[in-house]
């Protein structure tokens, strides 16, 4: 077991980066006409079956020769109880279907001080790879770490558990570019519900009521194409919106100046709140009661998520 070790030199946190725009995505929007959504009767009741191989179970289930993956190894891009939940659940799962818990392999990415913490999911990993130690974004939250530990590793799937880079759209879409499987929602789906403004743009879209935010009153405008049929349950056609890198920006502030003549645009009165729509976990987001306060908590939401893009809300 190889210990990585890196000798990146950190960034100063009072330097804020340029802002960096999520990719765009287009996304659809189904029509709901009221009903309660009900499951499928086709459901699959497969506690009785017990397969060879992974290969096995994959032709059983899977109709399109295909779309056919045989998933043998996984990276799990994540720590703490998530890491622990993932490969417990599976191996539970491995067991039932194919009498052998070690037939899918799992590669855990871990830090120096996830060693010297003795956490628990270490004991239960096949192989350990490393990345920089510090804050998530050196490792556990940084897109870039992960998809060159999958790449390098030669694994089939990624999990990435919650928290962490588990909401970044930028995951699944780089993972997508070189065949590996993302064990999650698809970028489309975690753009338009994931990012901060896009989902909020969203709602405006769909006539849901929000309090006032620099992005106030922007709404996506239909193509026009609508999907043929409905959704099982009771879900209708949709048709595809598209949020332009220019709607993007419109709900975006990126100076001090730019953020209190917004303020005054959308009649945004104290307290607001500064919000950066990559934030989370209590970083990137500050309360103002005053200009003075405004201008301070500005540049620290900037130095706390840096790059993100930063909006503003009652």
């Amino acid at each position: 077991m190889a210990l990585r070790r890196y000798g990146r030199a950190p960034m100063c946190p009072h330097m804020p980066r340029p802002m960096t725009l999520p990719s765009i995505q287009t996304f659809r929007v189904s029509k709901f006409d009221g009903t309660s959504a009900t499951l499928s009767s086709n459901l699959v009741d497969q506690k009785n079956l017990v397969f060879n191989d992974i290969d096995d179970f994959v032709n059983h289930f899977c109709e399109d020769p295909t779309k056919a993956r045989s998933i043998r190894k996984i990276l799990v891009a994540t720590n703490g109880i998530a890491a622990v939940k993932c490969i417990l659940s599976m191996r539970k799962l491995l067991m039932q279907l194919f009498r052998n818990d070690r037939i899918i392999r799992f590669v855990c990415l871990t830090t120096e001080q996830e060693i010297q913490s003795k956490a628990e999911y270490l004991k239960m990993a096949d192989y350990l790879v490393f990345s920089p130690a510090g804050a998530n974004t050196n490792n556990y939250a940084n897109v870039d770490e992960i998809v060159e530990h999958a790449t390098r590793n030669n694994v089939d799937a990624v999990w990435a558990g919650w928290g962490h880079a588990s909401e970044n759209p930028r995951l699944p879409e780089e993972l997508s570019k070189r065949n590996i499987v993302f064990i999650g929602p698809p970028s489309k789906a975690m753009f338009a519900l994931g990012d901060k403004i896009a989902s909020t743009i969203i709602a405006q879209t769909v006539k849901i009521p929000t309090i006032e935010w620099s992005g106030s009153g922007l709404v996506v405008e239909s193509t026009g194409e609508e999907e043929e049929g409905g959704n099982e349950g009771g879900g209708g056609g949709g048709s595809e919106l598209e949020i332009s890198k220019e709607l993007y920006l419109k709900a975006c502030v990126s100076t001090v100046e730019e953020g209190l003549a917004s303020m005054k645009e959308k009649n945004i009165s104290y307290p607001v709140m500064i919000k950066a729509s990559e934030g989370g976990g209590g970083k990137g987001i500050r309360k103002c009661i005053s200009d003075e306060e405004f201008r301070l908590n500005f540049r620290r939401v900037q130095a706390e998520v840096p790059g993100s893009p930063i909006f503003l809300m009652k």
